[in-house]
């Protein structure tokens, strides 16, 4: 019987080098059957080439969203100690065709994961393979290895049990209800979580998933583990018992690798110990001279899966059929370091404006939720041409100094803008311009609508922005400021509800609290109407928003803001601009949506429909 080796990796072990500038990433559609799955294929120009190509499994939900860069960065890593690595989305996840709500799930993504090794191993020339999977991208990879032969296996923090993964699931739709009420039932045969949904087919499927029970075809296994949890190596040592030469860790990172996307801290000590584990296994005899990218495929071939055809059925907008779209990744501006996603109708050039989507805090170019692919594609199926961008150091948009990537509000953010629409407008020939974004991205979308006066800019439209003015040095944090529109924006929410009323008769509501944020309330209203009565007398702008919005008013731009009713956005708009922000209300340079009951990224299935669904109305000339 072979050895299971167990060991804790402390904090102070390794801290993974800075990643090699040699590194080349290339977008690709890897053909599935009778659909197409998005990926990224890493190589080094440089490093020594290992026989064994590496497939990563991602996470699923907002797991996926969360550990976006932590996985970008260890396919580089990899890359970079000689292991060409592919990482894609699932059929239905992140750039990939399809819906949560497709049938079959975990068939279909089981068997994703079998062709995506064949597609490593084709663009590779290795005869090797290696699975990595995280959370459920480890369950699915084990998965993977009990149909196929995989000589390298890692699963970190596997999730071993489907039954206890579901149950984690449910729990989590049941905190993610703000306010603490009982929660709205979601639609029938769906589990809503933290933004994503699984319905009850794939759920039941789920629950069927035992990694006790598998018998792998796996040769060297390596179980990541987090530190903070209590130790199991049940299945650990099953592998053992089955042959499996089997190595266990419990390795520190797992936790800021899940914070909210722009606290994420990339696990290096994981990464470091994932690569020097699969280096360990391989002999020098095994390295070899890898072949050109292309690997046994004819260039033309390659060049068919650089952009994706595909059907769609487009969501939140009622009596619209199944159109065929069109997606093609994009390289951009100097070097071709930004990257964005063009999803079109017929062509890029039409009558209609092309919209150009700006990152939502640090959430890479899916969008909250996936959001901005649900978006994106509903939009273009209505006509409008959407590109889907990452800003520099967000995403798939590299930057050189890995120290200051994942920064919402970078300082470069409307210069990456206009190199978005300077490229569609050369590349793409697209004259006009609708730039939006939620949170930070209704920052950009607001100051690029300001300082990108050369480009045709139709509009700018603004969803649930948290600041108008952002400077270096502020809190990504909520601040006390921001924190105190939240509650005010809450408790306006609140007032609507009987069940609210009847929790301040109980005395179940922190009267202290709630009479403070009402008079700090009447305080920023007090100053807001007395800059705007400065204003007035004057005929000068009191405040940096008064002169932006004046500024942006002058480009004759409309103005539009969707807000969710328990969002801040619309309430520091009149705090910052009373007098301007109402009167281009009245002229209808500025044109204001709330969406009832609806959270700041729109983590419940039916808002999110609700917001696209009343985007397409705006655009389409038909809104309030």
């Amino acid at each position: 019987m072979r050895t299971c080796q167990t060991s804790r990796v402390e904090q102070d072990s390794g801290v993974l080098p800075t990643t090699s500038a040699d590194i080349s990433r290339q977008s690709l559609y890897l053909r599935d059957g009778n659909t197409s799955l998005f990926g990224w294929y890493h190589t080094s120009h440089t490093a020594p080439a290992q026989d064994c190509a590496v497939v990563l499994c991602n996470p699923l939900g907002y797991e996926y969203i969360h550990s976006h860069r932590s996985l970008r960065h260890l396919a580089d890593e990899l890359a970079t100690n000689g292991f060409p690595t592919f990482r894609f989305d699932y059929h239905g996840t992140g750039d990939s065709p399809g819906d949560d709500l497709d049938p079959d799930r975990l068939n279909c993504w089981v068997q994703n994961i079998k062709a995506a090794i064949t597609e490593a191993k084709t663009l590779s020339g290795c005869s090797q393979v290696c699975l990595i999977g995280l959370r459920m991208g480890a369950t699915l990879a084990a998965l993977a290895a009990s149909e196929v032969e995989v000589p390298y296996l890692v699963l970190w923090h596997p999730c071993v049990n489907g039954r206890h993964y579901v149950r984690e699931m449910q729990a989590l739709a049941l905190l993610s209800d703000s306010g603490g009420e009982q929660p709205k039932p979601a639609a029938d045969g769906v589990i809503e979580s933290a933004g994503f949904v699984m319905s009850t087919e794939t759920a039941e499927q789920l629950k069927k998933v035992n990694l006790l029970k598998l018998k792998l075809q796996v040769q060297q296994a390596l179980i990541i583990e987090r530190d903070d949890l209590a130790e199991d190596a049940a299945f650990a040592t099953k592998l053992q018992e089955d042959n499996i030469a089997t190595t266990y860790l419990t390795v520190p990172g797992y936790a800021e690798m899940m914070a909210e996307p722009q606290f994420t801290s990339v696990p290096d000590i994981a990464i470091d110990k994932i690569t020097g584990w699969l280096k360990s296994k391989l002999n020098e005899e095994t390295r070899f001279t890898a072949p050109a990218l292309n690997g046994s495929r004819q260039p033309q071939e390659i060049e068919k899966t650089s952009c994706l055809r595909f059907s769609y059925k487009p969501e939140g907008v009622e009596g619209h059929g199944t159109v065929e779209l069109t997606e093609q990744p994009c390289d951009f501006g100097s070097g071709g370091k930004l990257f964005g996603i063009l999803t079109y109708l017929h062509q890029p050039t039409t009558d209609k404006p092309s919209i150009v989507m700006l990152n939502a805090g640090s959430v890479h170019h899916v969008g909250p939720n996936r959001l901005y692919v649900a978006l994106a594609r509903t939009l273009a199926a209505n006509g409008y041409p959407c590109f889907r961008m990452d800003i520099a150091g967000v995403g798939d948009s590299i930057i050189a100094d890995s120290a200051n990537e994942n920064h919402p509000y970078p300082a470069t953010a409307v210069r990456d803008a206009d190199e978005a629409l300077r490229y569609l407008t050369e590349h793409f020939s697209c004259q006009q311009f609708v730039v939006m974004g939620l949170c930070s991205g209704a920052h950009t979308a607001f100051h690029a609508g300001i300082e990108l006066a050369d480009h045709n800019i139709v509009e700018s439209i603004l969803i649930n922005p948290l600041t108008f003015q952002w400077e270096e040095g502020m809190s990504l944090e909520t601040t006390p400021s921001t924190q105190h529109f939240q509650d005010v924006a809450y408790y306006k929410q609140s007032a609507r509800s009987i069940k609210s009323w009847k929790k301040l008769l109980k005395g179940q509501v922190n009267v202290v609290y709630l009479t403070g944020v009402g008079l700090a309330q009447v305080k920023v209203m007090i100053k807001s109407r007395r800059d705007a009565f400065i204003e007035r007398i004057r005929k000068q702008s009191s405040t940096k928003l008064s002169s932006d919005l004046k500024r942006y008013f002058q480009l004759q731009r409309p103005l539009s803001l969707f807000i969710a009713s328990t969002d801040p956005g619309y309430d520091i708009l009149l705090a910052g601009a009373r007098g301007v922000a109402q009167r281009g209300i009245k002229e209808k340079k500025i044109k204001v949506q709330f969406i009832t009951d609806a959270d700041h990224t729109f983590t419940q299935h039916q808002k999110r429909r609700d917001l696209i669904s009343r985007l397409c109305t705006h655009l389409n000339g038909k809104g309030s």
